[in-house]
């Protein structure tokens, strides 16, 4: 059963078969995440192989949620999602999965909540850029230019000010070294990634204090070859980590 979960003012949907788990797990989906249903096939199904509570939330500006998107204010969002799943005293345990930006997003919610986030799954995390890199201006100009709702009324400079606060202090690089020991984290990476390519990925694994379970796929960056092998290596990697 898919349902809104109508305590959080923004777009968040809860699936559940039955009675309410021990275990929630929450999907962060990628950015601007035009494709396909924002990951809710593999919250279907992972809420299918285990009867858990899946959450999904979408972005402000993204999807079905009204508003504005701001890179930081996606990160604010997650964070305030945390505290409310939290706050039901059912679950004991929370996992993150988070698909390119997304990933990001897990990471550092896993950082900044480590006494309610146990374990994250990463799909591609989105992993570093510059600005000097053409994905850099993608992320600043060629969105707001090809989709001019998604920013709402942000300027390229506002928008770029808020980019470079990501870029200062939330990258995986920056990140990695400070997540906590005991907080369990798999990746699971696109071999044929040109977003955050498996090269870059490997560069941010070292800093980990404690080395992640690593899986690559034979994938592009958006998982399209074949969804139900992303499905059950999502499953294999929760079944793990419960």
């Amino acid at each position: 059963m898919i349902s809104r979960v109508t305590e959080y003012p923004g777009y968040l949907i809860r699936l559940r078969e039955e009675a309410p788990s021990e275990r929630a797990i929450l999907f962060l989906h990628g950015f601007p995440a035009l494709r396909g249903v924002k990951n809710l096939d593999i919250a279907d199904y992972i809420n299918r192989q285990f009867n858990e509570d899946v959450y999904l939330l979408h972005y402000k500006g993204l999807g079905e949620s009204v508003g504005a998107f701001k890179f930081t204010e996606s990160l604010a969002e997650a964070s305030r999602v945390i505290e409310l799943i939290s706050q039901e005293k059912k679950h004991k345990e929370l996992c993150l999965v988070g698909h390119s930006w997304g990933g990001l997003v897990a990471l550092n919610m896993a950082q900044q909540h480590p006494d309610k986030v146990q374990s994250i799954v990463l799909l591609s995390p989105f992993c570093d850029v510059k600005k000097s890199d053409a994905l850099y201006d993608w992320f600043v100009t060629g969105v707001k230019a090809e989709l001019k709702h998604i920013f709402g009324e942000q300027s390229e400079e506002d928008i770029a000010e808020d980019f470079e606060t990501i870029i200062a202090n939330h990258l995986p690089k920056i990140i990695a070294p400070k997540l906590p020991s005991h907080t369990r984290v798999s990746i699971i990476q696109a071999s044929r990634d040109e977003v955050t390519p498996a090269a870059m990925m490997k560069t941010v694994l070292p800093l980990f204090m404690k080395s992640p379970t690593y899986v690559e796929l034979d994938q592009d960056h958006s998982f399209t070859q074949s969804r139900k092998e992303l499905a059950e290596t999502v499953a294999k990697l929760l079944s793990q980590s419960g």
